[in-house]
């Protein structure tokens, strides 16, 4: 089991425009500042060999609460799928060889109540 947070106001990934190169295109992500971060982050707390079978993550996102906030929950965007599109991404080679082999993905948005950021557990189901 691997369990680490990553401070800092969490960015879903996207992809937005493309960019040709050798005729093939490219795409342009936004949003990879934070998954660099995470990869940082990632690289830092590693097993010392990546995970190479089947694995249980789960991804919780803390984001900042607004000042007027209706909702009890962060029901607004980024969607969660954009949140871990670049994270699983940045994972490949230094937590697990490949983000296939997650089986099991959990991912909650909550308001921080103290640090936003988000907390990762690594975990062989």
């Amino acid at each position: 089991m691997l369990t680490f947070f990553v401070p800092g106001v969490p960015k879903g990934t996207q992809t937005g425009s493309v960019v040709w190169a050798g005729g093939r295109a490219i795409p342009k992500r936004r949003g990879e500042g934070w998954s660099a971060a995470f990869g940082l982050m990632a690289r830092h707390h590693r097993p010392p060999r990546p995970f190479e079978g089947p694995l249980s993550v789960v991804f919780t996102f803390f984001m900042p609460r607004p000042k007027k906030c209706r909702r009890p929950y962060p029901s607004v965007r980024p969607d969660c799928s954009n949140l871990v599109k670049g994270l699983e991404d940045a994972g490949n080679g230094v937590l697990w060889m490949d983000d296939s082999q997650i089986v099991e993905l959990i991912v909650r948005k909550r308001y921080a109540e103290g640090h936003v950021g988000v907390h990762v557990l690594v975990n062989e189901p």
